[in-house]
């Protein structure tokens, strides 16, 4: 990515934060995090062109050559609509305008959140109804995920953990249709938000780490002082893709029974699970990351490469 397309993606996240004409605090900081992950030059150019409205959304858009951009310019003006922890009818129309101007079909209508058909106590014992793929398939996939993710936390470039969310929705999708959902992409996000998982505080946080850190100011320091750096957040990002696996396995399991408060309840054990297991794979999380690189993660989120 040159610096022509990381201004542009640039550009279209501040359009995406003055979508609903205002700029809040939290928008603020996102941008700020974004901008030093895109490691672009002249972002007061960038300000300058939208704010005074010398460009327009599809002219940046047209700066966006390949599929793998225009689908990562979506994914991070999406996480600052986002940004408040939900997205108003202003940003709702911005986004479809994004998407239509980048050539992105349109996006599916989001499936209806989980009934309350069971009892929050009943959430550790919920009969399996269906009839499913093999437990160590399951487990093997939700491990593999959840190390991946962890190593992306370790990788020198904060535009690697805007990966971590992207590719835990693929992990939920993935489990989804081993047990025969096919599932779009407005269910997964709501089943993540009905446990209450927080993706964008996964982002905002996990880019503030690297960001206030100075960890992008480290001459030399290399991968060795990424994961330094970044163990706290390997943990952190092991642990909540872990249990975003386990979440999922026990919704899809049981016929898609379990009920919101039975879901957050869940997501708090297996997390909880999943840190006490960080240390067992802590080894190959740091060998994974040292197998990545930021064309091979963009290719994972859009779909151009296996992510495990």
């Amino acid at each position: 990515m040159d610096n022509r397309e990381g201004t542009a993606i640039a550009a279209i996240c501040l359009m995406a934060a003055l979508a609903d004409n205002e700029k809040t605090e939290t928008e603020q900081q996102k941008l700020k995090q974004l901008f030093s992950g895109l490691g672009i030059e002249g972002e007061a150019v960038v300000f300058r062109r939208v704010l005074l409205r010398e460009t327009s959304l599809s002219q940046e858009a047209a700066e966006l050559g390949t599929p793998e951009l225009r689908q990562l310019a979506y994914e991070m003006a999406a996480a600052v609509c986002d940004a408040e922890g939900q997205t108003n009818a202003d940003e709702k129309r911005f986004m479809d305008e994004l998407r239509s101007v980048l050539g992105m079909p349109p996006a599916a209508p989001a499936a209806p959140p989980a009934q309350e058909s069971l009892e929050p106590s009943a959430v550790f014992a919920v009969p399996v109804t269906l009839l499913g793929p093999d437990d160590a398939e399951i487990d093997s996939l939700v491990i593999k995920y959840a190390i991946l993710c962890g190593g992306l936390e370790l990788l020198p470039q904060s535009l690697s953990t805007m990966a971590i969310i992207p590719l835990q929705m693929k992990l939920v999708h993935g489990v989804g249709e081993k047990y025969g959902y096919s599932l779009d992409r407005g269910h997964v996000k709501e089943l993540l938000a009905t446990a209450g998982v927080g993706a964008t505080s996964q982002v905002v946080e996990g880019m503030a780490r690297k960001f206030l850190g100075g960890f992008f100011k480290k001459a030399g320091g290399g991968l060795a002082g990424g994961i330094a750096e970044g163990a706290t957040g390997a943990a952190m990002s092991f642990a909540s893709t872990y249990a975003v696996g386990r979440i999922a396995k026990a919704h899809y399991s049981s016929g898609r029974q379990l009920t919101t408060a039975s879901l957050k309840a869940l997501f708090q054990k297996e997390a909880a699970s999943g840190k006490e297991l960080y240390s067992n794979y802590s080894g190959e999380i740091a060998a994974k990351a040292r197998t990545l690189s930021p064309s091979a993660v963009i290719g994972m989120v859009t779909g151009k490469g296996s992510p495990v």
